[in-house]
């Protein structure tokens, strides 16, 4: 354990399982506020979740976070810019694997008072232009493109890499051009400089290519086939034709290892951007903006998330960067020289410096599960130091007394042990093993040879465990892909308890048929089943249950085939059952209607799924 340790000033860990990688997190002034001294923290995450989080003290407090919705699709990626046309506001553009969006944070007031306070405020966003992506995006990066604002125009271009190697760029709202990226094997990572209005990436060759923007707007022409000869291109983005004509480069560079990030850097004497810090697999780059080495540092670690900053009140051309590798450790770094190295919370995907709660320099982790941390860098005291220890006479009736308030402690935490609630409505899945008559009308569903529907019914039995009558009862079924259903919701009759006396209530019977598609390969038999009610006094409740459907409505036993295209052997060091008593709520109605089955079924049962394969 390291004695320097990254001390933790606010967190929020999601209730959920999530996943984040590189890109997936931002810190800016999204809503417009002019708040520079309390930043908001900007998360996406592959499950399509958008969270925007605005931290103001210590600790996780509800009110921190401002914004949680769905977008509906993965989040690759997420940036922050001048992205809203004929504005100079914010926008927050969100990439997705087959669309960008723009967005634009608004913010609401909750609630109608005079007063208004931060717990009162929450965001809200509004889509300003969205564009289809016609191939899969892999990352983006953005900027002035073509020096917009020094011709007067106002907002950001993006560029979209997918990841087939062609690059979209995107005006704002409109469509620019696409091009093919040279030799183009794997997506890598990409970046913008500003200084020379060019797009930096790392291709699979391990090299650096510089591309002038210029260059990528004016490049026309067909697709050269092998025989040399130019070929016309098809339409690619929104009816507009790409080019796969070779790019010319602005320079190319050779690193000798695959990169992991680029990111510009500037020293304390310059405020643009005139440096790229790339990040290899054991090696930090400094190249300059004619591609030129600059300086080199082999790393003894794998980097996993890096940021670049301004160190306050230093003067001088020294770049200052902070490093966290995959073992936790954090480093910060002035040149080639070690400052400070202390340990994280995590092992975090995207790490930013900035300002909250009105204190500068404070970092911003992002991890891999969606979790986030401010910290700070700080370091624990030693625990462990040596001290004489005070000579005294036992007090043999204090140590009793004291003994015996752990005892009744102890006692009474094992009494006050939360009990669950008398009024409860039990349900029972009575799940039988043969196949009933049913029908539904949908063309999916599977039939018989003679025509009519795999169906099986299950009745769920209700009852309630306290006087008076359960209300209001929703069953929510949801079940497997290859499982098919009337309604995924039931509701069904007030289930009456027990009465004055003591006598138990009625069970009410709730049947359910279900249906397998002829489509889809069953992957799973599992229903989960939640209930919802409410009890007398009014209280809401759930349960919650699962059961697996038989085996007789998924597949049906055949005669043995001989299929042998792929195949796995089991051994055991014990006696195993016989396929037939393994198989016997499904093999045994089989023999009934096949009696040739049961010679073979010690060595071979064949199953036949329903949606046509064995």
């Amino acid at each position: 354990m390291s004695l320097f340790q990254c001390r933790e000033w606010w967190a929020y860990k999601p209730d959920t399982a999530e996943e984040c990688d590189q890109g997936c997190m931002v810190v800016a002034d999204v809503d417009n506020s002019g708040d520079k001294k309390n930043l908001k923290i900007i998360v996406g995450t592959f499950k399509g979740t958008l969270r925007i989080f605005a931290p103001r003290a210590r600790s996780f407090k509800a009110p921190d976070l401002r914004l949680e919705k769905d977008l509906g699709f993965p989040i690759l990626q997420i940036a922050v810019g001048m992205f809203i046309p004929d504005s100079t506001d914010l926008g927050l553009a969100v990439l997705h694997p087959r669309l960008l969006s723009v967005y634009r944070v608004s913010i609401k007031q909750a609630g109608f008072t005079e007063k208004v306070t931060n717990d009162d405020i929450f965001y809200s966003i509004d889509l300003v232009y969205k564009h289809r992506l016609s191939r899969t995006a892999c990352n983006m990066t953005y900027g002035p493109f073509g020096g917009r604002r020094r011709e007067g125009k106002r907002g950001d271009a993006i560029a979209v890499q997918s990841m087939d190697g062609q690059i979209f760029v995107l005006d704002q709202d409109t469509f620019s051009f696409a091009r093919f990226l040279n030799n183009f094997l794997v997506p890598g990572p990409i970046s913008y400089i500003k200084d020379i209005d060019s797009l930096v990436t790392v291709n699979s060759s391990m090299q650096v290519e510089c591309y002038r923007y210029r260059t990528l707007g004016t490049t026309m022409g067909g697709r050269e086939s092998r025989e040399g000869k130019t070929e016309k291109s098809s339409p690619d983005f929104l009816g507009l034709k790409s080019s796969r004509t070779k790019i010319q480069t602005l320079w190319t560079h050779n690193l000798g290892e695959h990169a992991v990030g680029i990111i510009p850097v500037s020293t304390n004497g310059f405020k643009e951007d005139k440096e790229l810090a790339i990040f290899g697999e054991h090696t930090l780059f400094i190249l300059d903006s004619q591609g030129k080495m600059i300086d080199q540092r082999r790393l003894g670690y794998t980097p996993v998330a890096f940021a670049a900053f301004e160190a306050g009140g230093s003067s001088g051309s020294a770049r200052h960067m902070l490093v966290v590798s995959e073992h936790k450790m954090l480093m910060v770094y002035s040149d080639q020289q070690l400052l400070w190295s202390a340990q994280a919370p995590f092992i975090p995907v995207e790490v930013k410096i900035s300002t909250f709660g009105g204190v500068r320099g404070m970092v911003a982790m992002l991890a891999d599960t969606g979790e986030v941390a401010i910290t700070y860098l700080g370091m624990d005291p030693m625990s462990n130091i040596g001290s004489v220890p005070e000579t005294r006479d036992l007090d043999y009736q204090s140590m009793d007394k004291e003994h015996k308030q752990l005892l009744k402690s102890i006692r009474g935490s094992h009494n006050n042990t939360n009990a669950q609630p008398d009024d409860k409505l039990l349900a029972k899945p009575m799940v039988p093993h043969t196949l009933c008559e049913g029908s539904i009308d949908d063309e999916d569903a599977a039939t018989s040879d003679q025509g009519r529907h795999i169906c099986v019914t299950v009745n769920f039995l209700l009852s309630f465990t306290a006087k008076g009558a359960a209300s209001d009862i929703l069953l929510n079924l949801n079940v497997p892909n290859a499982i098919i259903i009337a309604s995924n919701t039931i509701k069904a009759p007030d289930v009456v308890g027990a009465d004055e006396k003591g006598k138990p209530g009625e069970v009410v019977k709730v049947p359910v048929q279900f249906f397998v598609s002829k489509t889809v390969l069953p992957a799973s038999s599992r229903v989960e089943v939640s209930i919802s009610y409410n009890v007398p006094s009014g209280a809401p409740r759930t349960n919650w249950f699962s059961f697996n459907v038989p085996l007789c409505l998924i597949c049906k036993v055949v005669a043995p085939m001989n299929v042998n295209t792929f195949a796995f052997t089991l051994e055991s060091n014990k006696e195993s059952p016989t396929l037939s008593t393994l198989f016997g709520e499904i093999f045994k109605p089989a023999v009934g209607t096949q009696p040739e089955l049961k010679d073979q079924a010690d060595k071979v049962v064949t199953l036949h799924f329903y949606s046509g394969t064995h």
